[in-house]
């Protein structure tokens, strides 16, 4: 079933979008009455191609060039998305009322270019949300600055990165949770792109994600430690009165779907049966992805921190998004325990948010009264 899954959804994103890109492009030769119609279907799609080729060599590669088709793929995709959208509207329009075909076609490519623009400019700054949250067994208040999906690589880079300990410094946590894919290709590896990690005044903790996985996990991880993080690989630690367990990117077991699964042997499931949580104690489970949340209530979790969802990141993905994460975005809770997913403080694929927004996470913790 997984194998299905696993290359039919593939083949119906491919099918859809050689249909998107012939329908988009048939709208445009009559928009501007183009003549050259093979020419121009032949250049349209090429920068699908290309910007497709950037979107897959992305994680591996350090090249500028490369780093521009990503851009360009991870734009033009989304665009591709709401011309089709957008035609599709404007022709229902046109067909039931006076407006003619060419003026709705033409507001409609209007409104896709301003909806793209403003979807880039959307993503290019994070905002600092907080939440407090009452939790047992506590007996001081505990201030957690909550950051994932930073995505250093193409998108943004070491300044963005200084911009996020900035802020986390004025915000003074006890303590910082980096909670994995803080990287998204091998040009963060540079040393001197993460050396603002060095400038964090709180005590700083990192879990990997996915991406760290597909960039170089070992080498993500030597650097990082190499900042004076800690990182922790399933495994316990007490500080200020909390268990923070700290879980390295996995799935929750064997049969639960995971639209990004780790090729790991191990699982939350079986992992957690060998960490030796204290009940007495309050206890922080920290993992990149919402998943396998049940097996951390069982293990006593009072709250878990995630990220990962990007809560879609752009429409149409955050209408999608909580279809395939019970655990999208926010504060919502399984049982007794509360759970915590962040949006995350950066972008992934395209540049863009819309319906979202780039947020690193103040969770002021207090005791339950």
């Amino acid at each position: 079933m997984k194998t299905l899954i696993g290359l039919g959804i593939p083949a119906v994103l491919l099918i859809l979008s050689i249909i998107a890109i012939w329908f988009v492009e048939t709208r445009l030769i009559a928009l501007f009455g183009i003549r050259r119609t093979i020419l121009f279907r032949c250049l349209f799609a090429g920068i699908y191609i290309a910007g497709l080729a950037g979107l897959i060599l992305a994680d591996k590669s350090t090249s500028p060039f490369v780093g521009s088709l990503y851009w360009l793929g991870g734009v033009s995709w989304i665009a591709l998305v709401y011309l089709a959208i957008a035609f599709v509207i404007s022709g229902l329009i046109a067909s039931v009322s006076f407006i003619s075909a060419s003026w709705a076609n033409g507001t409609a490519l209007f409104s896709v270019i301003i909806l793209t623009c403003w979807g880039v400019y959307s993503a290019r700054d994070f905002v600092v949300t907080t939440t407090q949250l009452s939790v047992p067994k506590i007996s001081n208040s505990l201030t957690i600055m909550h950051i994932s999906d930073v995505h250093i690589g193409y998108h943004r880079g070491r300044d963005y990165l200084q911009k996020i300990v900035d802020e986390t410094n004025r915000n003074s946590p006890d303590l910082v949770i980096i909670n994995g894919d803080l990287l998204d290709s091998k040009v963060a590896l540079g040393k001197s792109v993460l050396e603002p990690l060095k400038n964090f005044t709180a005590p700083v903790y990192f879990t990997g994600g996915n991406h760290e996985k597909y960039v170089d996990q070992a080498r993500s991880e030597e650097l990082i430690a190499s900042m004076g993080v800690h990182i922790l690989r399933n495994e316990i630690v007490n500080i200020r009165g909390v268990q923070l367990v700290g879980l390295r990117y996995m799935k929750a077991d064997e049969n639960t779907l995971d639209l990004h699964p780790s090729d790991e042997k191990e699982t939350i499931k079986s992992t957690l049966g060998g960490l030796d949580v204290d009940h007495f104690k309050a206890s922080i489970f920290i993992h990149h992805s919402p998943m396998g949340i049940e097996y951390m209530a069982e293990k006593g979790a009072d709250l878990v921190l995630s990220g990962h969802t990007h809560a879609g990141q752009v429409f149409p993905g955050t209408l999608l998004s909580p279809f395939f994460f019970n655990f999208n975005s926010g504060l919502k809770y399984f049982e007794s325990t509360q759970v915590f997913v962040s949006q995350g403080a950066g972008t992934y694929l395209t540049p863009m948010r819309s319906g979202s927004r780039n947020e690193i996470n103040l969770v002021r913790l207090v005791p339950r009264k």
